[in-house]
């Protein structure tokens, strides 16, 4: 994986914040009143949204230098914008804080504003948190938000990795009118389909998430029954509801990812069937990587050429918020490694980088 790919894939993943699992709707317990406030990092000022409830949620809002106003690229966390302690490793949460600084710096130095939003009952943010249930319209709301602020210039983006990914995308299905573009990392299409695999709960990625985020022992046992499609699900829904994406997204998903069927089903629909704005607008990039490190004895050397570009995120923005002619949608929408037998020092020549004009690429069925 080249520089440029572990770079965007490991900021998208520490912005994550997460500690392995999967993730389910889960309902926290109320927060506690805090006697102290977590810093926030070097470099950002906190701000605050006011949603069409009246609900405030912080953000922390880096800047480029210079004078703006500038675009804007937000991503919505349940991880905490400030980070989290670690109590071996970062037990005053120091460390952490300086990462998120130098993972917003990327975006900065590119010159976009870029906001770390807590979602809604989450670190400084006001409200009730509700994993995912109320991420349509508070990401509605928090896009045009931020195109009303003097730093902003109207145009913006949104980017995110696994639940930051899935944030995005209900953003995007509000359709906020000032959000021009979408940058998605290993997110599913549907968190029902993704949860109960074949009708079956995946305990400890579901469950074990949302322990992780605080959810109680009934919103346990609800999780636990929820196996079949209802109105809440569907409210939520990728394939309910991608049709009203107006925006191009460019998916990157893993073949060793837990979301990856999101990725690759999401562009597919995106990119044919979708509304003007998306349609033809989308692209997609599958690496041999997983949601997170890989475990094991494989390896992938041949894969750094998959961003021959530099770092497509970046390319991404810069074309769709900044109108900058830089080929990016000259290159063919989508880009997969295919992989053969890996193990190290038996690497297969069959692993390579592909490139299709639309996925799934073109094949022929084989019958043995």
């Amino acid at each position: 994986m080249s520089k440029h790919t572990r770079f965007a894939l490991a900021s998208a993943m520490a912005l994550i914040m997460a500690t392995g699992g999967a993730v389910g709707l889960a309902q926290a317990k109320p927060k506690p009143a805090a006697s102290a406030r977590t810093p926030i990092p070097p470099g950002a000022v906190e701000e605050w949204a006011t949603l069409r409830d009246g609900t405030k949620l912080a953000a922390n809002v880096y800047k480029p230098e210079g004078k703006g106003p500038w675009p804007v690229v937000i991503s919505r966390t349940p991880y905490l914008k400030d980070g989290r302690a670690d109590k071996e490793k970062d037990p005053d949460g120091s460390k952490g804080r300086a990462a998120l600084a130098k993972q917003a710096k990327r975006y900065t130095d590119a010159g976009f504003v870029f906001v770390l939003q807590d979602v809604r009952g989450k670190g400084h943010s006001e409200g009730f948190y509700s994993a995912f249930e109320n991420d349509v319209e508070d990401g509605y709301d928090s896009v045009e938000w931020a195109a009303k602020q003097p730093w902003s210039n109207g145009s913006i983006g949104i980017t995110g990795g696994s639940a930051l990914g899935i944030t995005a995308n209900e953003a995007a299905m509000a359709a906020p009118p000032h959000l021009k573009a979408a940058y998605v990392v290993v997110a599913p299409s549907d968190l029902l389909a993704n949860s109960y695999m074949g009708g079956v709960l995946k305990e400890k990625d579901v469950l074990g998430w949302s322990k992780q985020q605080g959810a109680t022992d009934e919103v346990l046992d609800s999780q636990r029954s929820r196996v079949t499609e209802d109105a809440i699900w569907d409210r939520n829904s990728m394939t309910a509801n991608r049709k009203f994406i107006k925006i191009p997204m460019f998916n990157v998903g893993g073949w060793y990812d837990i979301f990856n069927h999101g990725n690759t089903t999401n562009f597919e629909y995106l990119q044919n069937h979708d509304a003007k704005g998306a349609r033809g607008n989308q692209k997609l990039m599958m690496g041999p990587f997983g949601h997170g490190e890989l475990s094991g004895d494989l390896e992938y050397p041949g894969s750094d050429r998959l961003t021959l570009g530099g770092d497509q995120e970046i390319r991404w923005f810069d074309h769709w918020l900044k109108g900058v002619d830089n080929g990016i949608m000259e290159e063919p929408p989508v880009s997969y490694f295919m992989m053969g037998p890996a193990r190290k020092g038996a690497y297969s020549p069959i692993n390579g980088i592909r490139t299709s004009a639309n996925w799934p690429p073109a094949n022929r069925e084989v019958r043995y």
